[in-house]
């Protein structure tokens, strides 16, 4: 992981960076078997680039051009503004972590944007409906089949095995 960061501020700017290099690309190797192999030559695609929202099955009312109300499905990103206690469900292959590496992506990338001189990509335009108050949010990403595997073998303490289970591989 490299030299150990000199202070919070430092920290937080690895984990941003981090998050960014992570979960800006997006894998293929599940639908290109040819993908997973290095030799190959194949890059992975910009998860930004080819991202489309994901809407949910909640629908809510729009005031249409020629009609008076029309019911249209409410995107995640919306229903997740507005729901921090949200549990998104949804089949195998449906978008859900596609949606939340998105989501923590533009989070990370605003937040390391913020502190740089120009030009700025405008990250908080590529979540429509997300609160400009909320920019600053702190994304953390918890994988719940990495944070069980963690915490069948070290149970004593949740926060401690959260914290484990962010842990990127060495």
């Amino acid at each position: 992981m490299g030299k150990s960061p000199k202070d919070g501020q430092q920290a937080l700017e690895k984990y941003l960076t981090y998050l960014v290099g992570s979960l800006g690309l997006l894998s293929l190797r599940g639908l290109d078997f040819g993908s997973a192999d290095a030799s190959q030559g194949k890059k992975p695609l910009d998860l930004v680039g080819v991202y489309v929202d994901l809407d949910t099955r909640s629908q809510k009312e729009v005031k249409a051009k020629d009609k008076d109300l029309q019911r249209v499905p409410l995107p995640a990103l919306e229903a997740v503004a507005a729901n921090r206690g949200m549990v998104l469900l949804g089949d195998p292959g449906s978008g859900k972590s596609t949606f939340v590496n998105h989501l923590a992506h533009c989070l990370a990338q605003h937040a390391l944007e913020s502190k740089q001189a120009e030009p700025k990509q405008a990250w908080l335009l590529r979540l429509p409906g997300w609160p400009e108050s909320e920019g600053g949010l702190l994304p953390v990403v918890v994988i719940l089949r990495d944070y069980a595997r963690y915490i069948l073998k070290k149970p004593k303490n949740p926060t401690l095995c959260i914290y484990g289970s962010l842990s990127p591989p060495n």
